[in-house]
């Protein structure tokens, strides 16, 4: 888990900033904390379905799904119609990592909410690999975060 998560400081600090704070410990170590209790294998492999990169309490992301054609990696989610404030104004926040390699590519502050799509060009992929991908949203203000899902593994071919 320290291997992975020291090729992404920047999205773990982002991610797990607002929980670091509750904590009282850096966002590394809580980002740590969290995943070693929740996604290691009884042989000590990571189970990259259950990794979570951002902590937060802002409403999910509805049904997102991912593809890849020759122009990228295309991510989409459904459009909500979220109260009291209507969450239109949250930026998606991506991150792809290509296991094979240890290579992780973020996206901090993408598309709107209401947009229902980004995408990450091919430009960054290599064909044959492997990436998993997350998804989360991050307020404007940046003071509330979703906690992030996995939306699966999807081979460049």
């Amino acid at each position: 888990m320290q291997n992975f998560l020291s090729t992404i400081p920047e999205y773990v600090k982002t991610g797990f900033n607002l929980e670091s704070k509750a904590r009282m410990m850096t966002s590394h170590n809580a980002a740590q904390s969290y995943n070693m209790r929740h996604t290691l294998n009884a042989d000590n492999t990571i189970d990259y379905s259950k990794i979570v990169l951002t902590y937060g309490s802002l409403p999910g992301a509805a049904h997102p799904q991912h593809f890849i054609d020759e122009a990228g990696l295309h991510f989409t989610w459904l459009e909500q119609h979220l109260s009291p404030y209507e969450r239109q104004s949250d930026q998606v926040m991506i991150l792809v990592y290509d296991a094979k390699n240890s290579i992780p590519d973020c996206l901090f502050s993408g598309s709107r909410r209401s947009i229902g799509k980004e995408t990450i060009p091919v430009t960054r992929l290599t064909k044959g690999n492997d990436y998993h991908s997350w998804i989360s949203f991050i307020a404007d203000e940046c003071m509330s975060i979703l906690m992030s899902s996995y939306i699966g593994c999807i081979t460049y071919e």
